[in-house]
């Protein structure tokens, strides 16, 4: 059920991903089957439910998960991850920050890095989000070459979120040439993928470097919104649409 989860919520089927995290944590904790699975199941809930918008219960999701992972003496690195994501769509982005340092000061490398690197990748989300644009420049690197490194999945995960932020660490430096070079190439690696989440945020960020250099994106957003669409997320329905608005402004001024 929780691995099931995992490929439906990168392919951006949320409501499939919730139903099967919640079998996930059912089936874990029938006779103490599985800690580890019941916990996924409680923490993947929040982020699927997340992607529906429904931030309130993700909340509440995360905070249950990082609670029982106390209660079972197990580790809360994962669901602490996971917990991460509502904040930062609501723009909690302080207490966000603080949960991704806590788990990337408590990791390191290992045999199974995705915990880690995962937790680096949030901390990038964060302090993108605060337009704190010389830490992303300097840990970005170093992230990117570890996620390339890695034999398991965390190796094509990561460096398609990993991708996307370049694309807007140039974006907000105003480096446009440089913005639209690393936004092509995520979404080249979210189609691959097939991680339409991040081809959407892709898009977005190269419609906006193809506006601001004068160059008509309309093509692009209008991709972007649809596959906004497609997924349900509040969030990128209005960045998306946001984006594509300031698009169309921006051509009939030129007219």
């Amino acid at each position: 059920y929780h691995l099931h989860a995992d490929a439906h919520y990168w392919a951006g089927v949320y409501p499939r991903t919730l139903e099967l995290s919640r079998l996930a944590a059912e089936t874990g904790g029938k006779d103490s089957y599985s800690a580890e699975y019941r916990l996924r199941g409680v923490g993947m809930q929040g982020i699927s439910l997340a992607g529906l918008g429904r931030y309130e219960e993700s909340l509440v999701a995360g905070e249950n998960a990082i609670a029982l992972s106390r209660k079972l003496g197990r580790s809360d690195n994962v669901v602490m991850n996971y917990s991460t994501l509502p904040l930062r769509e609501i723009f909690a982005v302080d207490e966000a920050l603080a949960r991704s340092e806590l788990v990337v000061s408590r990791l390191g490398p290992s045999s199974f890095n995705m915990p880690w690197l995962n937790g680096r990748a949030d901390l990038l989300g964060s302090l993108l989000l605060q337009g704190e644009l010389g830490r992303v420049a300097r840990d970005w690197p170093g992230t990117w070459d570890d996620a390339v490194a890695s034999d398991a999945w965390e190796h094509w995960l990561i460096m398609g979120r990993l991708a996307a932020y370049r694309a807007d660490l140039e974006l907000q430096a105003g480096r446009l040439d440089d913005a639209v070079t690393w936004a092509r190439r995520a979404i080249e690696g979210a189609r691959t993928g097939m991680r339409p989440k991040y081809e959407a945020i892709a898009l977005t960020s190269l419609g906006k470097a193809l506006t601001l250099s004068g160059v008509d994106a309309a093509v692009e957003l209008r991709s972007a919104v649809e596959i906004a669409d497609r997924l349900g997320s509040p969030l990128l329905r209005w960045q998306t649409r946001a984006a594509l608005a300031g698009a169309v402004a921006s051509e009939r001024e030129a007219l």
